[in-house]
């Protein structure tokens, strides 16, 4: 049958009208803390779930509120320095190297303007020095928090990690003032065994998500993957996180998955032979 062209154009209409409530249906993104509730994704349950130690991020004063300003200093000084924002959302953060007797090389940081998904940034990756301290400064309208490695000598290939209010690590004693752990983007694993090989881990949503997201904390080797269930069991599709290729070298990679089907679980899965972590969990709901 031969439609007229106003009968197309209603047509049209009611599809386009269709597609903008399937869209503004989705909820916004939210970050799953850890087991227990999380108001886009209900109870939410992980098979195992260890806090990463050396991958542990740290921020002034306890709470998601304004952070003031954070000093981690260096005693003898160090050569290389490098820096994570975890989830900044606005501009504003920056992180302050300071070469000794002189000045500071600042980095600031972007943000990915959108609350509640979490992302990180890079910065103050510097080579030289000699560099005494880092100042980490937060922007007034945003809460995020701070990962620090650092080496002494500027051809040394293992970076010390802030793990401590006070740590000692390849003869540097690195010190931070306002010093606190425990937080929404705490970095998790599946085994408590230190660094060793991780177990896999399940994370089961209290209803189904649209979209997940997590960021893999140092992945050296192809492999780390996150899969994706329905929730009678079958897979719905699996991505695999960015490699490295360099042990000792701390990298990160986002990846996220989506399904109209309905996401009621994932696994997270590390490379054989490799120590992986997970930071930043998240979901959106339909």
């Amino acid at each position: 049958m031969k439609r007229t062209v106003a009968q197309v154009s209603v047509v049209l209409l009611v599809l386009a009208l269709i597609s903008a409530g399937s869209a503004a249906a989705l909820g916004s993104p939210c970050l799953i803390k850890g087991p227990g509730y999380s108001f886009c994704a209900g109870f939410v349950s992980f098979s195992s779930y260890y806090l990463s130690v050396p991958f542990r991020p740290f921020q002034a004063v306890s709470g998601s509120g304004s952070q003031p300003d954070i000093v981690v200093s260096f005693s003898p000084y160090v050569a290389k320095v490098r820096v994570w924002a975890n989830d900044p959302d606005f501009s504003g953060s920056r992180s302050r190297l300071h070469l000794a007797t002189c000045c500071y090389f600042n980095t600031n940081y972007q943000g990915d303007g959108v609350p509640g998904l979490f992302s990180v940034e890079t910065g103050s990756f510097l080579v030289g020095g000699p560099f005494d301290h880092v100042r980490l400064e937060s922007a007034n309208n945003d809460y995020l928090n701070w990962r620090v490695e650092y080496a002494k000598g500027k051809y040394d290939t293992y970076w010390c990690k802030v793990t401590s209010q006070t740590t000692q690590c390849g003869g540097v004693t690195a010190t931070v003032s306002q010093f606190y752990q425990g937080s929404g983007f705490d970095a998790f694993q599946g085994s408590n065994n230190g660094t060793g090989v991780q177990a896999p881990i399940e994370v089961t949503f209290g209803f189904d998500l649209y979209k997940v997201w997590v960021t893999a904390v140092d992945p050296d080797y192809g492999g780390t993957r996150m899969e994706a269930y329905a929730a009678n069991g079958t897979l719905l599709g699996t991505v695999y996180f960015d490699g490295d290729g360099t042990p000792g070298f701390t990298s990160t990679s986002t990846k996220s998955f989506a399904s109209s089907t309905g996401i009621r679980s994932v696994k997270l899965i590390a490379a054989s032979n490799d120590y992986v972590v997970w930071q930043g969990l998240t979901g959106q709901s339909f």
